[in-house]
């Protein structure tokens, strides 16, 4: 996760706190994810993150899903728009 459950009233320092966090998460664990490497130079933890995060995201970004928000949200409010 980046950045924390804290609210801060200075955004300078909310964004100083949430770029901290992203370096953190990069450089201890999605970048040595990526370089550690089989003997036939496959990233299998890596492969194995991306793979558990097509599943679980995947669901949330169909077409069917896209088309009923643009109508619901787009075309609906337009046609009673006069």
């Amino acid at each position: 996760m980046i950045g924390g459950t804290k609210d801060y009233a200075d955004f300078a320092a909310q964004d100083w706190e949430d770029s901290q966090s992203l370096y953190r998460l990069l450089e201890d664990d999605i970048v040595p994810l990526f370089y550690e490497r089989s003997e036939d130079d496959v990233p299998s933890g890596w492969l194995s993150t991306v793979k558990k995060s097509i599943q679980s995201i995947a669901p949330a970004f169909s077409t069917a899903r896209m088309v009923k928000e643009y109508t619901q949200q787009m075309y609906l409010p337009a046609m009673t728009r006069e």
